[in-house]
């Protein structure tokens, strides 16, 4: 190990109520196995690391500045083969990259259960701000916490948790996967009480953290509209999507100007009606949970694969970016949220070194634009014209630099960055 490496742990680590030689000594082992797990690359290192700095913290040294994500343990395993819970797994495993040490919460039993009698909610509230409570409690003055937002258990009480941390000294980061008030909350077949609890707990989020990060630029300019200080907020410009050992060779084939347009992801009518009434003069490759329904001609639907395994399955020319009921525009609440977010298919596609086809009214068409990386259409009754009018040597570019982005994704460059320009 580098004598600069233990110069520089050495003074990150405190000295009070030990002997000088024990710190230098857990010093020293801390340095190795840091250099070990660097150079092995592996996520899972990050946590060992993490558990060495804790249980060194507990016998009287204390680590200066630690910085934590917070990681909520179960989830609906049929969302395994959504985004759902990929983009918040990529997250927690860059997170452990950069160092940060994962901030455990474990839910109740009656937590994790659907209840209805009012009484049962109430104590079921009560009963998820205490876990979080106890999570949040071992943060000290300096810390940083990233929460993933929205939380997978939501609580009325969390405007609480959040001005506690704050008066602590505590530094939060919000990384934004969705703003359900303006989705979920619009729909008419939300519950009322629901709405309220999106909007209680964005609240606490948009205006008690320290930073936001953003999807990107037109979401920043909808929460300034909404009120929040433009000055926390950070853009993140794609959702990094990581394939462990990707093999391009895998891919070899499976893209070609000439090829199908691809869909994937939910395939539930309420959400993608257009799938279920695409043009005829184009032929699709669908992929996903919840389909339902027939397809003309030679489009066909391929089932549904887990995150790790779809960029290898799919096989089409462009990867589509489209939401709502109807094929000739993005319609509706899901539709209309388009133009604010950074759909996770999108990092899908790219990731895989797919170009893209995306509404031309959405958030992400200028950055497909700017990085020459697919085509923008205003419906797709104009998709088989624009595909046609690209050229074999204007489709390689597209591929290439598809590619190009690919790696940056499937590295986690976009998160990475944006928690540095957090000050993370």
């Amino acid at each position: 190990m580098h004598s600069d490496t233990i110069t520089a742990l050495a003074g990150y680590f405190g000295t009070a109520k030990m002997d000088v030689s024990f710190p230098i000594l857990v010093t020293l082992l801390y340095g190795s196995v840091l250099s070990l797990g660097t150079a092995l690359k592996d996520a899972a290192f990050g946590g060992f690391l993490c558990a060495l700095v804790q249980s060194v913290n507990h016998i009287g040294i204390r680590v200066r500045n630690m910085n934590y994500y917070s990681k909520e343990l179960y989830e609906n395993e049929k969302v395994r083969m959504t985004a759902g819970v990929k983009a918040r797994d990529d997250a927690d495993a860059i997170m452990e990259m950069m160092g940060y040490c994962a901030l455990p919460v474990f839910y109740d039993e009656l937590v994790k259960k659907e209840v209805k009698n009012p009484i049962s909610k109430f104590i079921k509230q009560i009963k998820i701000y205490q876990n979080l409570k106890t999570s949040y409690s071992q943060l000290k003055q300096g810390d940083t916490l990233l929460i993933q937002f929205p939380l997978k258990q939501t609580t009325f009480f969390y405007q609480l948790l959040i001005n506690r941390l704050r008066s602590r000294g505590v530094r939060t980061i919000a990384l934004i996967h969705d703003l359900q008030s303006l989705r979920h909350g619009k729909l008419k077949s939300t519950a009322i009480v629901r709405k309220i609890k999106m909007k209680v707990t964005e609240t606490a989020i948009l205006h008690g953290v320290t930073k936001i990060i953003v999807h990107n630029d037109c979401m920043a300019e909808r929460m300034k509209q909404m009120g929040v200080d433009g000055a926390k907020l950070v853009s993140l410009g794609l959702f990094d999507y990581l394939i462990p050992n990707f093999d391009p060779a895998l891919r070899e084939g499976k893209t070609g100007k000439k090829k199908p347009v691809i869909i994937a992801g939910n395939l539930r009518p309420k959400k993608v009606g257009y799938a279920y009434n695409l043009p005829p003069n184009c032929d699709f490759h669908l992929y996903g949970v919840d389909f339902a329904g027939r397809l003309h001609g030679a489009s066909k639907y391929f089932g549904a694969f887990p995150p790790e395994e779809i960029p290898y399955v799919m096989d089409g020319s462009f990867g589509l970016v489209w939401d709502g009921r109807l094929a000739e525009t993005c319609s509706d609440v899901f539709g209309d949220y388009l133009r604010i977010n950074c759909p996770h298919k999108m990092s899908l596609y790219l990731a895989s070194g797919l170009p893209v086809a995306i509404w031309k009214h959405a958030a992400q068409a200028d950055f497909v634009i700017k990085n020459k990386a697919g085509i923008t259409v205003e419906s797709l009754y104009d998709l088989h014209s624009a595909i046609d009018k690209v050229t074999e040597e204007e489709y390689a570019d597209m591929k290439k630099n598809a590619e190009r982005i690919g790696e940056r994704l499937r590295a986690g460059a976009f998160l990475k960055d944006a928690i540095a320009r957090c000050g993370g």
